[in-house]
């Protein structure tokens, strides 16, 4: 008896955590966020934020939006918010213009930003497997 106890406490235990698994991974999102604009002085400027890994599409949206703002963004939108796959992303400006690029790799986040004639950071992001 105690044999056939300890067999189904064991395939409890399993399928809880088997669960718990399938749910934490389908749960995971990352997200982006990105500005430019002018000052009044006419400046141009750009602002990012990457959310990290978080627990849901909102949390994500929320984590990459405060990002940018703490930044100093200036009117900053989320761009995206992924369950699965890479999002990079990077700012520049050039001595009339600022922008920024995305992509699902580093590299190319920074090659479209490149790609709009800026001078560009460093690339921010991750991926969701």
């Amino acid at each position: 008896m105690k044999t056939i106890q300890a067999l189904i406490l064991a395939i409890g235990t399993f399928l809880a955590c088997s669960l718990y698994a399938v749910e934490s991974a389908a749960a995971d999102w990352i997200a982006v966020a990105a500005t430019h604009w002018k000052d009044g002085g006419g400046t141009a400027h750009s602002a990012i934020g990457y959310s990290g890994i978080r627990h849901s599409e909102a949390d994500a949206r929320a984590a990459a939006l405060d990002a940018c703002n703490s930044s100093g963004g200036v009117g900053c939108n989320v761009l995206g918010a992924w369950d699965s796959g890479c999002i990079y992303v990077t700012s520049g400006r050039s001595s009339d213009k600022a922008g920024y690029g995305a992509g699902p790799s580093a590299a190319e986040a920074l090659s479209n930003c490149q790609g709009e004639g800026l001078v560009c950071k460093q690339s921010v992001g991750g991926c969701i497997e």
